[in-house]
């Protein structure tokens, strides 16, 4: 699981420099936070509108943080982190990573 999580930040890491990657996909790569958080959803075979009902937002804000249009609050993350089960300290970590780069 963690082995996943950092695995998933180094790929973003690659992808982030990579140019042109979103001219070329037509897509943002996910931010740090995202693929932690898109990566948990696919372990637990859940979707972000499953998400977004947890947490009491849509699955649009949902799918904003994954791409890092929308920076969410540390109680947002904390809840997030709470749902998918995973520690609050990485998943805050990847929104401090995701908000330097």
């Amino acid at each position: 699981n963690m082995t996943m999580v950092i695995l998933l930040i180094l790929y973003h890491k690659k992808m982030k420099k990579k140019r042109g990657f979103e001219k070329m996909t037509g897509k943002r790569p996910d931010t740090p936070l995202g693929a932690i958080i898109r990566a948990r959803l696919k372990e637990m075979e859940r979707s972000q509108p499953w998400l977004a009902k947890q947490v009491d937002r849509s699955a649009g804000t949902i799918n904003f943080i994954i791409k890092g249009r929308i920076m969410p609050s540390v109680e947002l993350v904390e809840s997030i982190a709470s749902v998918l089960s995973v520690d609050s300290n990485i998943m805050l970590s990847a929104l401090k990573e995701g908000a330097e780069s």
